[in-house]
């Protein structure tokens, strides 16, 4: 995307509204928030118009030296101070209510769209152009929300205050005083949009580079100990000064950038303060107010009023430096929702087809980091045996752009377990990733037949930040105390249960790990386990707590929970020594699988064994 593309222009207003609309609609509570807020609105511009007129009768009073009359004045007075407060509070607190709202809604159809037929695995995996969709899910949505809603708070009855005081105006001054304010107010605005644009595109570049900047922190953090193993420190050092060097020049470009438009801004301000007085002294010498008795009570009167209208115009003005922000933080989300809009209603990632039995194939991709389940729709015929066939399949690697493999044909049925071998790089976990629709193939067909659920354990298992009966059920949810003795005893099937003999010493403990979101890089082990739902509810981040072999056996347990039909296993035993456990448990639970690995001595697990060359084309059957 250009930066002319990301300015103050038709663009931006088409990713607003698109904004609006996912955020906004006639059965939402932010649009019946909106809805109390306009008659607020109106109603604390009447207040401020009758406060207003409030000065013009302290000078009639007193320049009638009134007490009684200035005593009921400034009880009237003092109510409409009561009820402006009063109604300004209402109003920020609506405004709260209001950024609340937005931000749930347009997160949770972010999060719809980017859970969708595993369109994040596009995103963060494969060059779909959109950088850090996390940020912009998280950050980019809690700063457009929130700016969003200031803006509106102060422009949302800009209309109606505009024409009532310019009529006021009209009948006090005549057209001339109108004139002067609208024409005054477009060059403003004609000068700050020319500075604006380019600031909303600093502001795209540096959330790009704020991003950047968190994730590799994030990855250092993930990755300490292979870092401290490795010394990266020193080369980690340099680029994390580059990193920070880069978001903070981009940042003293918008600074100063914005001094220019501050200059733009407080000239408007201070220009349009004077240039109310101009306006209000051209009907004075033009001689309209010669016969006024009280034109000190007059000028009050009209000074107000001229004065409101520009100072509403100046308001607009004054928010240059925000809509610059707002145009920088719409473009990102806006960008960001055109690709799930285009992903989810048009030609969704990989078509879905019927095999030859006119079975439903699932096409939905996923994370090839994740542990996720494959649903396909049960067969009309039950008794149909679960197998994948691969027919013919050309691989070829999107990211890097050539072919891994040719013409690959293999059945994985009960009869035929499959193990693939081959070189780094020669395409063997592409083979999983175009089983499960994350690639597609460049000819070819994969076919699914029978009664089906199908599961992929990678080499490193996700895990989310929940607690472990989380980890052994997901995607599942399991309530707490349902089946707890079903999870335990999976676990001592697993041989994880000594080693995950992990509860909380004590309740200030179990409080503090809730009041930290349950992401504590370690947790507190104890002899024994004293109840079965304190071991599953235990939280923690399971990357740190376990060994790379505990999560691999803990991603077999998720296994032995699901029961799945066909087991798809990329390295999925490679850090254990119980290999055949691992595999006698699958024979006897009759689960059809097929392994990638480069560990040869899992070919006595498999009725076939396919090496690939790693040419980009050949392959072979060493075992068959």
């Amino acid at each position: 995307m250009t930066g002319s593309e990301l300015g103050l222009n038709w663009l931006f207003l088409k990713r607003l509204w698109r904004v609006i609309r996912a955020m906004t609609s006639l059965k939402s509570p932010a649009f019946l928030i909106i809805l109390l807020i306009i008659p607020a609105s109106l109603t604390e511009q009447v207040a401020i118009y009758y406060m207003g007129l409030v000065p013009s009768g302290f000078y009639t009073v007193l320049e009638n030296r009134d007490r009684d009359a200035f005593l009921s004045h400034l009880w009237v007075a003092a109510w409409w101070v009561v009820a402006i407060v009063l109604i300004k509070s209402s109003k920020s607190f609506a405004a709260g209510a209001l950024y609340v709202q937005w931000r749930w809604n347009l997160t949770s159809v972010l999060h719809s769209r980017y859970l969708t037929n595993k369109i994040y695995y596009e995103l963060n995996c494969l060059n779909s152009g959109i950088d850090n969709p996390d940020m912009r899910i998280t950050q980019d949505v809690d700063r457009l929300t929130e700016t969003l809603q200031s803006i509106i708070l102060q422009l949302i009855v800009f209309p109606g205050v505009v024409g009532y005081y310019t009529y006021k105006c009209w009948v006090l001054m005549g057209y001339i005083g109108p004139l002067c304010i609208y024409t005054f107010f477009i060059l403003s605005c004609l000068i700050n949009k020319l500075l604006i644009s380019p600031i909303a595109k600093e502001v795209f570049e540096l959330e790009r580079k704020e991003g950047c900047f968190r994730f590799s922190h994030v990855i250092f953090r993930e990755q300490s100990e292979s870092a401290a193993f490795s010394d990266a420190e020193r080369s980690e050092k340099t680029r994390f000064k580059d990193m920070i060097l880069a978001v903070l020049f981009s940042k003293q470009r918008i600074v100063t950038r914005q001094l220019f438009l501050s200059l733009a801004v407080n000239t408007c301000d201070y220009v349009g303060a004077i240039f109310s007085y101009i306006v209000l002294a051209i009907p004075i010498f033009a001689g309209l107010y010669n016969d006024v008795e009280h034109l000190g009570s007059v000028i009050s009167q009209n000074a107000f009023m001229s004065m409101y209208l520009v100072s509403s115009f100046t308001t607009v003005v004054d928010l240059s430096g925000r809509v610059a922000d707002l145009a920088g933080y719409t473009h990102r989300v806006g960008q960001l929702l055109e690709f799930l809009d285009d992903k989810n209603t048009g030609e969704i990632f990989y078509n879905q087809s019927t095999n030859s039995s006119g079975l439903f194939q699932d096409s939905i991709s996923d994370d090839s980091q994740c542990l996720l389940k494959q649903q396909v729709t049960p067969s009309t015929t039950p008794t149909i045996p679960p197998s994948i066939t691969l027919s013919n399949l050309t691989i070829w690697n999107p990211v890097l752009g050539r072919g891994l493999v040719e013409n690959l044909t293999l059945e994985l049925s009960h009869h035929n377990t499959v193990l693939i071998h081959g070189p780094p790089g020669a395409g063997k976990s592409s083979v999983l990733r175009t089983i499960k629709s994350l690639w597609k193939p460049l000819t070819g067909t994969v076919s699914v037949t029978g009664d089906n659920e199908i599961m992929f354990l990678p080499q490193r298992p996700y895990f989310t930040l929940g607690s472990l009966r989380d980890q052994i059920a997901l995607p599942d949810q399991v309530a707490r105390g349902e089946a707890d003795h079903i999870l335990v005893g999976i676990l001592e099937e697993v041989g994880l249960c000594t080693d995950l003999s992990v509860v909380l010493g004590n309740r200030d403990r179990e409080e503090k790990m809730e009041d930290s979101g349950g992401c504590l890089g370690c947790l507190e082990r104890n002899e024994g386990i004293n109840e079965e739902h304190h071991l599953l509810d235990t939280r923690g981040n399971w990357y740190n707590v376990l060994t790379p072999g505990q999560q691999q056996l803990l991603s077999f347990a998720r296994v032995l929970y699901h029961k799945p039909s066909i087991l798809l296993m990329d390295e999925a035993t490679s850090a254990v020594n119980c290999k055949d456990l691992f595999y006698s448990k699958l024979q006897n639970m009759n689960i059809v699988y097929l392994s990638v690995s480069h560990d040869e001595t899992l070919d006595k697990y498999h009725t076939k064994v396919i090496r690939l060359k790693g040419d980009g084309k050949g392959w072979l059957f060493t075992k068959n």
